[in-house]
């Protein structure tokens, strides 16, 4: 029998709901500060894992959610981080197959949904097709190669912000044409903004393993340029959220590698 959830849960819940995802630091350090505020000892409440395991039991039970858990390959974890992975905890809807999850996940019109199942099959083909994304990232205190274990679950490909929103002119019927170039932009921004897409961690790096000797001067333009620049030098890479959210769409679109989900024990 499912044990019914505390004010200390319910607050937990509704912040996972409200951030989508968390790394495993921020939600252990939520979970402190709560059990802190309902000053409950209790051992049950104490322990982060049967914590947040007993929120999913019931959000299964009881309803098509679930607070999911998965260790994945992240580029986008603190650029002082040594390690390729980080823990991901993502309150996600249960619905079943490909085309149930993009519209259930997404509040987002079909021409949107479009550009973005676009942008998540070209990381894929670069990821399982560019041998450089699959065998060494930049390490970026040294510039030497790092070499990324083949057991790393996830997908390796990354564009920059200009490469995907240039997707949208690879849109066709019955969506070709019906998204502005603003409208591209705004809706790949949503698309970051909801952890759908993330930044790599080594984005100036790979800006420099793309350009050439004669790219120096620019580079030194950008670096002294406004924010707005930086979107240019930015990569992006598939989100936590997405590989949480997203499991089905991302096998039916060939990746091979998906991370495997924790279950958190809940006694």
């Amino acid at each position: 029998m499912v044990q019914a959830l505390t004010p200390a849960h319910q607050l937990f819940l509704q912040r996972m709901m409200a951030a989508k995802v968390m790394t495993d630091d921020d939600a252990k350090k939520l979970h402190k500060e709560i059990v802190l505020l309902y000053d409950d000892s209790n051992d049950h409440s104490q322990d982060f894992e049967r914590f947040v395991g007993r929120i999913s039991s019931n959000l299964r039970e009881n309803l098509d959610f679930d607070i999911r858990t998965a260790i994945l390959f992240d580029e986008a974890v603190s650029s002082s981080s040594s390690s390729l992975t980080t823990r991901y905890h993502a309150f996600v809807n249960r619905v079943g197959d490909a085309p149930a999850q993009l519209y259930g996940a997404f509040n987002k019109n079909p021409h949107e949904i479009a550009l973005f199942k676009i942008v998540l099959e070209k990381l894929i083909q670069k990821g399982n097709g560019d041998e450089e994304n699959d065998d060494c990232s930049e390490n970026e205190d040294n510039n030497a190669p790092r070499r990324v274990s083949k057991t790393v679950t996830g997908c390796t490909g990354y564009m920059s912000f200009m490469e995907m929103l240039a997707l949208r002119s690879e849109l066709t019927e019955p969506h070709e044409g019906k998204l502005t170039l603003q409208q591209a932009q705004d809706a790949l921004e949503k698309f970051i903004q909801e952890k759908w897409l993330v930044p790599r961690r080594n984005n100036k790096n790979d800006d420099r393993r793309t350009s050439t000797s004669s790219s120096a001067s620019s580079g030194k333009r950008r670096r002294a340029s406004a924010a707005a620049d930086d979107e240019d030098l930015t990569n992006y890479q598939i989100g936590p959220r997405t590989y949480m959210e997203l499991d089905t769409v991302l096998k039916d679109m060939g990746l091979a590698n998906m991370p495997q989900f924790i279950t958190l024990r809940t006694t």
